[in-house]
């Protein structure tokens, strides 16, 4: 796989990644946590991630079928098993999207959202089956190969959580993440690997086959590559981890409901106490007011007439008395 396929892998990486963050952003601020999977129809403008999937997978197959198999006669055989590797992994990609665009867009195929993030599932699988056997390469993209598990360990974990815990906003967000650092990571093995101005001192690039490619390190060239690979992944890390901070804080100040609007639910709430607090209270007025078998709307402009108690007054010679 040449710098071009590198790159091209990870700018679709990077991008869906981004797609995915912002959404499950803006969806976690405006507290809409309904899966948007197989509820009806929804606008294109949603489903831009998976657009970009199914462009990014269609154009990798269509590079290995056009410009590989043009030049299949002279390849070496292993070189056309690794292509055909990578080829299924692009073309699981490719299933899953045009799989999860059918089930939102439209009814054909009613299908839980569950059995969807398994196609997903499979594909990081695959890819993370790829790469951990190419580990053990004697080049240096052995170490960045071994580096590049991590975040596609983090996406098949990520999506086996969504698959449990559908209602959770973790495992969407670890996996945006994970593809955020997938989609930098093979920038920098494009950078890294195929530019003579930025490969490590002491180390060469070389042709085994077509579309495979190795790097051979003299004397200390090996370790000191592997070392400034190391270096370069914990950086990529740490950007994105200092990133992350800032654009959440940004995603909330623009995303985040008036304070003065409540929710259904906790209106409904407060009517039912309210109704309950007045029961309460009718239930404590006197026998006097309220009989079992007699009711009396009281209006705002009537006052509740107690009855006057007789006062006797005397007058003051003693003999005549008034009754109040």
């Amino acid at each position: 796989m040449g710098w071009e396929a590198q790159a091209g892998a990870g700018v679709g990486f990077l991008v869906v990644g981004l797609l995915q963050g912002f959404k499950q952003v803006r969806a976690y601020r405006l507290r809409d946590g309904r899966q948007q999977s197989g509820i009806g129809r929804r606008s294109w403008y949603q489903d831009v991630e998976l657009y970009v999937i199914v462009v990014f997978a269609m154009s990798h197959v269509l590079c290995d079928l056009i410009v590989r198999g043009m030049e299949a006669e002279a390849m070496h055989p292993v070189a056309v098993s690794v292509n055909s590797q990578r080829m299924v992994v692009a073309l699981n990609f490719l299933f899953y999207g045009v799989v999860n665009l059918i089930v939102n867009n439209t009814k054909v195929l009613p299908v839980p959202s569950e059995m969807v993030s398994l196609l997903a599932l499979s594909a990081y699988v695959q890819e993370f089956l790829l790469f951990y056997l190419q580990r053990d390469g004697s080049g240096l993209e052995g170490q960045y190969h071994y580096l590049l598990l991590v975040p596609i360990g983090a996406c098949v974990v990520a999506t086996a959580a969504e698959i449990a815990y559908p209602k959770s906003v973790l495992p969407p967000m670890v996996r945006s993440m994970g593809l955020v650092l997938q989609g930098t990571w093979f920038m920098q093995i494009a950078v890294s690997l195929f530019s003579p101005k930025w490969i490590s001192q002491g180390c060469m690039l070389k042709e085994e086959g077509e579309g495979d490619f190795t790097v051979t390190c003299e004397g200390m060239g090996l370790m000191r590559g592997q070392g400034i690979a190391t270096l370069q992944f914990n950086c990529h890390l740490a950007l994105l981890l200092m990133l992350l901070l800032p654009l959440y804080s940004v995603m909330s100040r623009l995303y985040t409901l008036p304070q003065h609007y409540e929710p259904l639910g906790d209106s409904e709430g407060h009517y039912e106490a309210k109704e309950l607090t007045q029961l309460k209270d009718s239930s404590r007025i006197s026998p006097r007011y309220a009989q079992a078998d007699q009711f009396h709307v009281i209006q705002e402009d009537e006052e509740l007439e107690e009855p006057t108690p007789r006062r006797t007054s005397t007058d003051s010679n003693g003999f005549h008395t008034m009754v109040i």
